[in-house]
């Protein structure tokens, strides 16, 4: 008797925007150019912007980690203000 294995969706999107999301692969995040694939991947997202905020948030944190000071190839002054300059955009005034 085979189950069909249940997925959980979440964040309000059908099964096939779920899917369809294209971020840059996890571990390949090492220059200015992935940073600009990063933002524009969660801001063309269909999420709210509660949501979009929280990721643009946390990437941002990610940029003070040890693993990706030693791993980044760019200007990580550079990268941070791109990422706050994309956060501020979806926070409340």
């Amino acid at each position: 008797m085979g189950r069909k294995r249940r997925m959980r969706i979440g964040e309000g999107l059908s099964r096939g925007e779920a899917f369809g999301r294209v971020y840059p692969e996890v571990g390949k995040v090492d220059t200015i150019h992935d940073i600009d694939e990063i933002i524009n991947a969660i801001e063309n997202d269909k999420i709210s912007n509660k949501l979009k905020r929280q990721r643009l948030q946390f990437q941002y944190s990610l940029t003070f980690s040890k693993n990706f000071k030693s791993q980044f190839k760019g200007g990580i002054t550079e990268a941070r203000a791109k990422l706050k300059r994309a956060y501020k955009k979806y926070v409340k005034k």
